[in-house]
């Protein structure tokens, strides 16, 4: 329903610095081409001591999945993140009835048509574990499997991924499922449903092998006794 051409989220317990929307449009107008701006991210846990995501250069970055990898984590947060609304319109906005991991699959179908802004300065501030933040939730399972690896299969079948990001967003995909079956793992009671969604994303999961590695031996105990 926004008449502006131009879209800023914010979670209710998130923060911008003063300076967020100011910084973003800048950017956004020095690469007029180019449809979204994202701005680093300082995180504070439960005792309020702050977590900073590593840092990649501000401009423009080509490649989001491997600038993730490289960061450690998802380059782009919600709320540190402005964007043309025409773009969004065109990779359909966020995914609908999805608990989980619809920003990680808009994020992926965006970065999929075209490089984004960043601006490396923290000028968003998460508060991690706030009352009544979505990471004390169990996780649903059911037609609410990870976004981002329904996303990746049917463009990839489509053939709309660029041949120079397939590899790198195949990894951010594999990373973000592990992520997914730990939370079931961690949040969720059932062993039984853990071991059943380990072994339908055991195909996409070993795109990303260290991270696989460790969940197996974190579900694993003997196994990881005997390595």
């Amino acid at each position: 329903m926004s008449s502006s051409n131009w879209i800023a989220f914010l979670d209710a317990d998130d923060l911008w610095k003063p300076q967020f929307l100011e910084q973003a449009m800048k950017m956004a107008h020095e690469l007029i081409h180019h449809d979204i701006v994202a701005a680093g991210v300082t995180r504070l846990d439960d005792y309020g001591i702050p977590w900073i995501r590593a840092n990649c250069p501000t401009g423009l970055i080509e490649n989001f999945f491997e600038a993730s990898r490289t960061c450690g984590r998802s380059l782009l947060h919600a709320s540190a993140i402005v964007i043309k609304k025409e773009a969004l319109e065109q990779v359909n906005g966020f995914p609908e009835n999805i608990q989980f991991g619809e920003d990680n699959d808009t994020w992926c179908r965006l970065a999929w048509t075209g490089p984004i802004g960043f601006v490396e300065e923290p000028l968003v501030i998460r508060y991690e574990l706030i009352e009544g933040n979505t990471s004390r939730l169990p996780y649903p399972v059911g037609k609410t499997y990870p976004a981002p690896f329904r996303s990746f299969r049917r463009w990839k079948k489509e053939g709309r991924i660029p041949l120079n990001l397939y590899k790198s967003s195949r990894h951010f995909v594999a990373s973000n499922t592990i992520y997914y079956l730990r939370q079931i793992k961690q949040r969720n009671n059932s062993k039984v449903t853990f071991l059943r969604l380990l072994i339908r994303f055991t195909p996409i999961c070993i795109f990303a092998p260290n991270q696989f590695i460790n969940l197996i031996r974190q579900c694993l105990p003997q196994f990881n006794n005997k390595i």
